[in-house]
């Protein structure tokens, strides 16, 4: 019994090994040649609530306390001169939304007027993230309703149960829809208005690897952040992500390495992971 499950345990490690992605950070860093800003770790989700948000968990929490962490060395890579971020991921599934949204409520702990926008037409997810726990968010207020009835997209943002963090959706929900609907002239005069009235903007843009939305938007942002899941992209789909944004001449200051779980890494041993549901249907 003790020999097969010694087996039994090394054809696991070997599939593991094989599935080609990444393991540890340092795996990170070899391939992409990019600063890891932070490694956010694993937690217990439930269906009700399935995105951790660091305001609803405990100050001294390990998430609360890597999100804190991120937050600090993101500044210092922005050098506190650009303000529009670019936040993406390979794949759907890796936890960009999450990563997005905790990121502005940590710069809003300090003070900061942050805007977070749903890029996202396909899967928007911003307001579940928002909604999750906390006071809903109306999600007939939308950039497509700005754009469709010709109203000034700024009068669609909205505030949340956070301090100084303002959220603007996307809107649409169909599979369909890309942000090229939006007009590139729309967007740009929409984040020229949102510099001088916030300290940070976040764009929660969908999977870089698979769609070209985030690229169709790159040149508008000053700096780009690449959310990676542990052991869950391939190295081609990331490799090819961050390509599609490099096309675009596009900085990108580093990425965020999530879902970090017990015996994967030399860093963060927590957590069960997340379960999202996605829906792109790719």
């Amino acid at each position: 019994a003790v020999l097969g499950g010694i087996l039994w345990c090394g054809i696991i490690y070997l599939l593991v090994l094989l599935k080609n992605t990444i393991h540890t950070e340092e795996e990170l860093r070899k391939t992409l040649n990019t600063p890891c800003l932070g490694q956010v770790p694993a937690i217990p989700v439930t269906r009700k609530k399935p995105y951790p948000l660091m305001h609803r968990l405990s100050e001294d929490s390990n998430f609360s306390e890597a999100l804190r962490l991120l937050r600090l060395r993101l500044e210092s890579a922005l050098e506190g001169t650009e303000k529009i971020l670019l936040v993406s991921s390979a794949i759907p599934g890796e936890g960009k939304t999450t990563v997005s949204t905790n990121l502005a409520i940590s710069l809003t702990r300090k003070g900061k007027r942050v805007l977070l926008i749903d890029c996202d037409l396909r899967n928007p997810s911003v307001a579940n993230a928002l909604s999750s726990g906390g006071r809903l968010i109306n999600r007939q207020i939308t950039l497509m309703k700005a754009i469709t009835e010709e109203i000034d997209p700024m009068e669609m943002i909205q505030s949340t149960d956070v301090d100084f963090l303002s959220v603007l959706l996307s809107g649409s929900g169909n599979k369909s829809d890309s942000f090229g609907k939006i007009q590139k002239k729309q967007m740009a005069q929409l984040l020229k208005n949102a510099r001088s009235q916030y300290d940070y903007v976040i764009l929660d843009t969908p999977p870089c690897s698979l769609l070209s939305d985030a690229s169709e938007i790159a040149d508008l942002a000053d700096a780009g952040l690449i959310v990676i899941r542990q052991d869950y992209a391939t190295r081609d789909q990331i490799l090819d992500g961050m390509q599609q944004l490099a096309e675009c001449k596009l900085p990108i200051i580093g990425c965020v390495f999530n879902n970090v779980r017990k015996g994967f890494s030399d860093g963060y041993g927590y957590g069960y992971g997340y379960g999202y549901g996605y829906g792109y249907g790719y």
